[in-house]
């Protein structure tokens, strides 16, 4: 749960950065983001010290616990 409070924060600093800098009737704002739950590697399998860098495959496993 914090960390649900800790995306809320910063989304809402973000959200009011680019309404004060940005003229949002001559621009788009598109927003990716990176999932919360897939930086150990091992949570999938992969090596112990590893994380999701370079990985190009979803999680197929339906007992993974971050699906």
């Amino acid at each position: 749960m914090k960390e649900i409070v800790e995306l809320e924060m910063a989304t809402k600093g973000m959200l009011k950065w680019v309404e004060k800098n940005t003229d949002l009737k001559k621009t788009k704002i598109n927003f990716t983001s990176m999932s919360l739950t897939h930086g150990r590697s091992m949570d999938w399998g992969g090596d112990k010290d590893g994380s999701c860098y370079n990985q190009t495959t979803p999680i197929k496993d339906p007992s993974y616990w971050g699906n």
